[in-house]
C-alpha cells in the first residue's frame, strides 16, 4: 500500500469511527496511527488492561516510529502533535475509555466496516 492509499484508509477509518461512536480524541487517533493499528483486525482485541502497554510503547519507541532525529524532541512532538514530551506519555481517563470504545467498535462491526471503500 503506498502512502496515498494509506492516508485515504486512515481518513476513511476515522471518519466512519467518529460517525459510529462519536468524536475520538486526537491523541487516541495519533497513537493508533503511529502504532499502525488502523486497518488491523486485532485493534479490536485491545482492552483496558492493554492501554498501559500502548502508553509504554509510545514512550519507548515514539522517535523510532515517527522516523525523526533521536536528538530532536521538538521535531518528534510536532510530528505527533503532542505538547509534552513522550518520556512520560499517558492517556487521560477519557482517552483511555475512547481507545477501548474504538477497539469495541472494531470488534463488533469488523475492521472492514471502517476501511471499505
Amino acid at each position: 500500500m503506498d502512502g496515498k492509499d494509506k492516508d485515504q484508509l486512515i481518513t476513511r477509518f476515522w471518519k466512519r469511527m467518529d460517525e459510529k461512536i462519536g468524536v475520538v480524541p486526537e491523541n487516541v487517533k495519533t497513537v493508533v496511527n503511529l502504532l499502525e493499528l488502523v486497518g488491523t483486525s486485532w485493534l479490536g482485541d485491545i482492552t483496558a488492561a492493554d492501554v498501559s502497554d500502548l502508553e509504554e510503547q509510545v514512550c519507548r519507541f515514539g522517535k523510532h516510529l515517527c522516523k525523526v532525529d533521536d536528538n530532536d524532541d521538538d521535531d518528534m512532538e510536532n510530528a505527533l502533535g503532542f505538547e509534552d514530551g513522550l518520556r512520560s506519555f499517558k492517556f487521560t481517563m477519557i482517552e483511555k475509555k475512547s481507545l477501548v470504545a474504538v477497539a469495541g467498535a472494531v470488534k463488533q462491526y469488523g475492521v472492514h466496516y471502517f476501511t471499505k471503500m
